[in-house]
């Protein structure tokens, strides 16, 4: 994506105005061929900007992210910070200490060295699901359905043991043969609409149990079986998505939210989909 100079003053602007006021993000239109003032819109958060370009897609527009920051920063007429290979090896060492990894391209991973702009990463932590699942869900997933979009909702409790006691009910519902499974899943965060979680990703919540049909021969009565994906009372290896960056002062990397404040990877934070997170660098023609 591309900045053409006639437009420098108006997204200098746009985006002061809004830093000041307190957002962090702006959505852009990728498929517009340079960054065009009138497309932009800001966000305070990250979850709220990933909203908006998910509410873009289904009108057939493709918008996505990037932390408002260094673009100002280039727009006020700061060059790039001059980085040496002995720093760039010292940060990639500091980088290597965590248990996180970088979906990006390698050339953009250097690139946020260099910069010292905001990037999304996956850092691999053990929960424990009694204590950081906020909600229980039971769902029937159809016949056919790989994608676990067309799930029905039998069930949703906090409480663990009352989740168990409808799950062992749940399960009467195999025998109508409409269903692949019925699925106990956790999240953690509670929500009241859960139409739209992909229920095979970690960063959202965890699947625990399953009742599935073992066994097809003809003539008999099948059975189904209880299998445990996830056992409830250990520790799980989650993939959480959260921000960071790269200090080229105190040659280290620093770890932010969904709101930009610096945090230490732990608890659960607020859901990051970086699906909508520009990952190239903007260009400054």
């Amino acid at each position: 994506m591309r900045i053409h100079p006639e437009n420098y003053r108006a997204v200098r602007k746009l985006l002061s105005d809004s830093f000041w006021r307190g957002a962090r993000w702006f959505c852009f239109d990728v498929l517009s061929d340079k960054l065009d003032p009138h497309d932009l819109s800001c966000f305070y958060d990250y979850p709220t900007a990933a909203a908006f370009c998910k509410d873009q897609e289904l009108r057939e527009r493709k918008f996505r992210i990037k932390s408002i920051s260094l673009v100002l920063k280039r727009l006020n007429g700061y060059p790039p910070e001059k980085v040496s290979a002995t720093v760039i090896e010292l940060l990639l060492r500091s980088f290597n200490r965590y248990p996180i990894s970088f979906s990006g391209k390698d050339e953009d991973f250097v690139t946020y060295i260099r910069n010292g702009d905001f990037f999304p990463v996956h850092w691999n932590t053990l929960i424990d699901p009694l204590t950081h699942i906020e909600k229980f869900y039971i769902l029937a997933i159809p016949k056919g359905d790989s994608l676990w979009k067309g799930h029905r909702l039998l069930a949703a409790s906090e409480w663990i043991m009352d989740i168990l006691l409808e799950l062992r009910q749940a399960g009467k519902l195999m025998k109508t043969g409409k269903y692949e499974k019925i699925l106990l899943y956790g999240t953690f965060a509670e929500s009241g609409d859960i139409t739209g979680i992909d229920f095979k990703d970690k960063t959202v919540g965890v699947s625990f149990y399953e009742i599935h049909q073992v066994g097809d021969v003809a003539g008999s009565s099948p059975s189904y079986k209880t299998a445990i994906i996830n056992d409830i009372t250990s520790p799980v290896l989650i993939d959480q998505v959260l921000f960071a960056r790269f200090s080229t002062k105190t040659i280290r990397l620093d770890f932010y939210d969904g709101l930009l404040r610096k945090i230490w990877p732990g608890p659960i934070t607020t859901h990051l989909d970086e699906e909508f997170f520009y990952f190239p660098a903007i260009v400054f023609e």
